[in-house]
């Protein structure tokens, strides 16, 4: 699994290494998104990810605390994905 990852790494900093600038906007182009747009998108999944990681390790930790707050971002990231691309 990890051989994948570090494979489909390295396929992506050979498309970033030819032609820098386009490979930053065709993604946020084929979600219908401004390069602004996008960030601001994936920052704020970034941050639900973030406090999902915290919340979950604490409740591994303390099981009566955070009991629900998983399947909650769940749903919250799952709304924000769904939300995020835009059709044109």
């Amino acid at each position: 699994m990890l051989r994948k990852y570090q494979l489909l790494a390295a396929a992506m900093c050979k498309d970033i290494m030819k032609d820098p600038v386009k490979t930053l906007v065709d993604h946020p182009k084929q979600v219908c998104m401004s390069y602004g747009e996008h960030c601001r998108f994936s920052l704020t999944l970034a941050g639900l990810h973030l406090y999902g990681c915290v919340a979950s390790t604490i409740n591994a930790f303390f099981p009566c605390w955070y009991t629900q707050t998983t399947s909650e971002l769940n749903a919250c990231i799952q709304k924000n994905d769904d939300s995020g691309s835009k059709t044109e």
